[in-house]
């Protein structure tokens, strides 16, 4: 298997789910802002139109928090060798497939149950600077690194 051909591929399913999730997230905002318009007269509806503009507001923070994850998983670079736990690491443990970029959670990427994580979390923190064949403890449970690259 040619690493930096899997982690471009592994990239770009990640681009794709956060795409989606940034296409998604940008139909929400519309609607709410739409939503808060569509009723007449404008009295009767303060409220309501208030509470879809809050939504709004919601869905334009959760937008941007989107796309700058998408910023961040451009300057993951596929080529940079790595034998410890740092970001852009391909990790595999005994019970999981571990991509460190950005926040997306558990997504299916030929066939397996991957996981692709932040590297502000406390589970990043815990991995951070440990190589193949280390083991790790997290929450009381065990963690062998088999592979990281």
């Amino acid at each position: 298997m040619d690493r930096e051909d899997f982690k471009k591929r592994l990239i770009a399913r990640c681009r794709q789910l956060q795409q989606a999730s940034i296409d998604n997230t940008r139909s929400e905002m519309e609607d709410a802002q739409d939503s808060a318009y569509e009723h007449q007269p404008r009295d009767q509806y303060d409220s309501y139109r208030d509470q879809m503009m809050g939504k709004r507001d919601m869905f334009a923070k959760q937008l941007r928090q989107s796309l700058d994850q998408l910023k961040m998983l451009d300057k993951v670079d596929p080529s940079k060798k790595l034998d410890s736990v740092d970001v852009g690491a391909v990790i595999i443990t005994g019970d999981q497939k571990i991509f460190v970029s950005v926040g997306i959670g558990k997504f299916e990427y030929e066939n397996e149950t991957w996981l692709a994580i932040s590297p502000f979390v406390p589970f990043f923190h815990a991995l951070h600077g440990h190589k193949k064949g280390d083991t790790v403890l997290f929450r009381d449970k065990k963690i062998e690194i088999l592979d990281v690259f």
